[in-house]
């Protein structure tokens, strides 16, 4: 940023498309994608100290355009496709243990989920089912190991990307079948 330009960082280890991104603590985390054969559960983190990609253990299920937030100093991975199907299933990584947790799925089968989390709920937004382009949004509540559907986005969006910013769940972009969107929706969980 400094020099306001781009440079190259090192090469994740595998090749991958549709991958999934997150950060814990001081370091980013590529998990799953697609190679251009199949899909992937092997996770890379980067360092950027070092500038240094590591394997570290494999999600338990392979999956492509999933959901990434981070929740508790812990990486939460939810939904995609596994080249087959679409996938319900979420996973969580301590990296302490170096393990991930299969934690109880969400309600339906998605990819293109854009994920966020605020005041200790992770969120799963948007994304797509094979058929239809959605405006589903689901709630975890790590407390209760739950998820629960709340109020859905004004409009169906895949490939949606999400923030969290202040107390608000920021939803940006995406496609919602014929239309790319430049249009952007803010969600307060406290009012709803």
């Amino acid at each position: 940023p400094e020099s306001n330009k781009w440079t190259y960082c090192k090469s994740l280890n595998t090749s991958r498309s549709g991958v999934g991104l997150g950060v814990l603590g001081e370091t980013l985390y590529a998990l799953g994608g697609y190679d251009g054969r199949t899909c992937l559960k092997t996770v890379e983190r980067y360092d950027p100290q070092v500038d240094c990609w590591s394997s570290v253990a494999s999600t338990t299920v392979t999956r492509s355009f999933p959901g990434v937030a981070e929740l508790g100093g812990r990486l939460f991975v939810i939904g995609g496709n596994d080249g087959a199907s679409f996938l319900n299933s979420v996973e969580c990584y301590d990296p302490l243990s170096n393990k991930w947790t299969t934690l109880p799925s969400m309600c339906r089968p998605r990819a293109g989920i854009g994920a966020g989390a605020i005041d200790g709920l992770l969120f799963a937004i948007g994304g797509f089912d094979g058929m239809l382009r959605l405006d589903i949004v689901e709630m975890f509540e790590s407390r209760m190991n739950t998820w629960t559907q709340v109020s859905p986005l004004k409009s169906c969006r895949d490939g949606v990307c999400v923030a969290a910013y202040g107390c608000w769940i920021y939803a940006v972009g995406g496609i919602d079948g014929p239309s790319y969107l430049n249009t952007v929706e803010a969600y307060d969980p406290k009012t709803d």
